[in-house]
């Protein structure tokens, strides 16, 4: 049916387009031969110029003949002139020739008369020369000039009468065309109909019996079997009467037992598919629960790792001010041990007494002090190591964050750089995970004290934690060193997992990577930096924020 249809219709596209050209030709020669006929015909043009310069000639010579003078030789060109055109009338096959002949005659005649008139003109005698007869000839040559005239008038009408059959005829030829055009697709319509009534017939509506029998077998909730597609035999009322005796052709036959084969290898196929399916989904499922369960093992111990590297100095960080304590306590259980001892106790003079006054309440203080200092370190470091990597999002205090990751690694930055914080005031408390936030704030914090110690070699440089509001949406951590910045060449992988620019047992290369995972993948964030090479670079974290303060502010 589609390739009767497609052959129809570029067959009638092509018998239109061929009389569309016919009647395209037909006007281009309609427009040719009104180009080269009528005023734009070549003897009409050269008809009417020769009547216009024989007038002009007569109207000089009328002049010359009253008054000869020695300007006789401008008369001369234009005769020269007239003569020249009756030629190029004499070579026109559409003018009569009797008429050019007697022009050509009485042009002679004026002519000769002409010549005889300039010569006299130029006599220094002239009255002893006879004087022609120039208004005879004049006459005889103004008539011919007006049959001239009348002849051109009569070719230009017939021009135009040609002209307006010419029309005529191409109108009537593109009448002619589209009349069999149109014939031609009312026939085309009444054969596609034909045709598409015999494949109704002969093939779509055994098609049709076929599909509302599968949609039977489908609303009845049973098998399409072989045995609905009988012709004949037993059955329900409805398989017969949709089954009724074919009339097409034995290719629907066939085309049933094909259908039913299709169907059952089709169900098998989807049983089989189906479960297949359902084994590799729950693989995949499982592989999805293990990457998770990796990439939190991964991220845990990149926290342990950096808890390890600083392991050492915050010993350090602790012993420093326990020993301090110690030092003072051992002083003051000295103190405490001989005022018990009667004997020593009556000793003490008065200068004891006031040593005793000034110097507890300071040991006292400094012994505060040191576990106050070693109470926070230990703080800062259990909300550091708490894995809440499945715990959802708590609206936190970034200020409070920042100083515990300033506290924890204070032995990494305090040989090597002054750390200033510019916290903001009236912040909005930030929905995140507070041991993730600080594994991403330590990592930089310690990747700028490492860029600060391999640049200045031993002098001090300075690191800037800042914290603003970014705008409506986000909450900005900034961390700002002036260390040797990133080289041009490396940009581009700055984020990649276990590239490193550090020395062999410094850095493994996960701290940015896992760090850009946990602002961008696991808070939705964004994370991104600032660097010109050799003079620092600053890292911004901008971390979304909840609706308008919605959990209040934070502590300055």
């Amino acid at each position: 049916m589609t390739i009767v249809s497609l052959v129809g219709a570029f067959s009638l596209l092509y018998f239109a387009w061929l009389h569309m050209s016919q009647s395209s030709d037909e006007t281009d020669r309609f427009s040719m031969f009104l180009q080269s006929s009528g005023e734009a015909s070549a003897t009409w043009k050269k008809a009417t110029k020769l009547s216009d310069e024989s007038k002009e000639v007569i109207s000089r010579m009328d002049y010359f003949a009253d008054e000869p003078s020695i300007l006789f030789q401008f008369v001369e060109i234009m005769l020269v002139q007239v003569h020249e055109g009756i030629k190029r009338m004499k070579s026109e096959p559409q003018v009569p020739q009797g008429l050019i002949r007697n022009y050509e005659l009485a042009f002679r005649d004026f002519n000769k008369t002409s010549v005889q008139l300039g010569s006299l003109a130029l006599a220094s005698n002239p009255e002893l020369f006879p004087q022609p007869d120039f208004d005879r000839v004049a006459a005889d040559f103004r008539l011919a000039v007006e049959k001239l005239d009348i002849w051109t008038d009569e070719f230009l009408e017939s021009e135009y009468a040609k002209i307006e059959i010419r029309k005529v005829e191409m109108i009537e030829s593109r009448k002619d065309s589209l009349s069999l055009i149109g014939i031609a697709c009312v026939a085309y319509l009444l054969i596609m109909l034909a045709v598409g009534y015999v494949i109704q017939r002969s093939f779509l509506n055994p098609i049709s019996r076929m599909a509302r029998a599968a949609d039977e077998a489908l609303s009845d909730r049973r098998s399409f079997t072989q045995t609905s597609l009988k012709k004949e035999g037993a059955g329900s009322s409805q398989v017969k009467t949709l089954f009724k005796k074919e009339t097409g052709p034995h290719e629907i036959e066939t085309l049933s037992r094909r259908l039913w084969q299709l169907v059952h290898k089709l169900e098998e196929s989807v049983k089989e598919r189906t479960s297949q399916l359902a084994e590799r989904t729950e693989k995949l499922e499982i592989e999805i629960e293990n990457r998770k369960k990796l990439e939190a093992d991964l991220q845990h111990a990149q926290k342990m790792e950096a808890v390890g590297q600083m392991a050492s100095g915050i010993a350090h960080e602790i012993r420093t001010p326990a020993q301090f304590a110690g030092d003072h306590l051992s002083f003051l259980k000295t103190f405490v041990d001989e005022t018990f001892e009667q004997e020593i106790f009556s000793k003490l003079e008065f200068k004891d007494a006031d040593f005793l006054e000034k110097n507890v309440p300071v040991a006292l203080e400094s012994i505060g002090k040191g576990l106050e200092h070693i109470t926070e370190i230990v703080s800062a470091m259990k909300r550091f190591s708490y894995k809440d990597n499945q715990a959802a999002l708590c609206p936190s205090d970034i200020n409070s964050i920042a100083r515990d990751c300033v506290s924890i690694t204070r032995n990494e930055w305090k040989n090597s750089a002054v750390l200033d914080t510019e916290f903001g005031s009236d912040l909005p408390l930030v929905p995140c995970r507070l041991s993730e936030i600080s594994q991403v704030l330590i990592n930089l914090i310690v990747n700028a004290s490492h860029s600060i110690a391999e640049f200045h070699k031993g002098s001090m440089g300075k690191i800037t934690i800042k914290t603003t509001r970014d705008n409506s949406s986000f909450l900005r951590i900034s961390v700002e060193d002036n260390g040797g910045g990133i080289p041009a060449n490396v940009i581009d992988r700055v984020f990649d997992p276990f590239f490193t620019t550090k020395k062999v047992g410094v850095g493994s290369g996960q701290g940015l990577a896992i760090s850009y995972n946990l602002v961008v993948e696991r808070h939705r964030g964004k994370i991104y930096f600032d660097t010109v090479e050799g003079e620092g670079t600053t890292f911004h974290v901008l971390l979304p924020l909840t609706e308008a303060d919605s959990f209040g502010a934070q502590s300055e």
